[in-house]
């Protein structure tokens, strides 16, 4: 759900805006209020803003599914994202609980605590009850991309 890209040559940005990390002692507390931003419900949400005839003409043709179908909603300038709000539930060392909307489609974006920084990424849902959502602490995903290797441009 998370990549490391770097970019380089003729072509690279020479500056990239990036979201700001909330890296302090207690990023996140049970009871405090979250946004998270991503595309819940996936390819289903997307065609729901669709007329039907075209729904159904770009599913014959692209399938339910996959790439080519969420390239054709991209082309369609349609692939938005949403945002929503909640509270963290509960907090773990490996794992946020929060119940901001939220759900496939949203693994690997941000979850923003107070300050408008970053306090999480997003990984996972329980099936049932869609307001028990999970994510990981950033301080704690900084550490597994540093044990994979990841080291920050200075």
């Amino acid at each position: 759900d998370v990549a490391v890209c770097k970019l380089g040559g003729a072509e690279a940005p020479k500056e990239i805006p990036a979201l700001l990390l909330d890296q302090g002692a207690e990023p996140a507390k049970i009871g405090q209020a979250v946004t998270t931003i991503g595309f819940p419900a996936g390819a289903d949400r997307l065609l729901s803003v669709l007329p039907g005839d075209e729904v159904k003409r770009l599913l014959e043709q692209y399938g339910e599914e996959g790439p080519s179908l969420l390239n054709q909603l991209a082309r369609r300038n349609i692939v938005k994202p949403l945002t929503s709000q909640g509270h963290v539930m509960d907090l773990y060392k490996d794992r946020i609980v929060y119940d901001a909307a939220s759900g496939e489609g949203c693994s690997g974006a941000p979850v923003f605590g107070t300050s408008g920084r970053v306090i999480g990424i997003p990984f996972g849902f329980f099936e049932q009850n869609r307001l028990s959502n999970y994510a990981i602490p950033i301080g704690r995903g900084l550490e597994l991309l540093r044990q994979a290797g990841w080291e920050p441009a200075n």
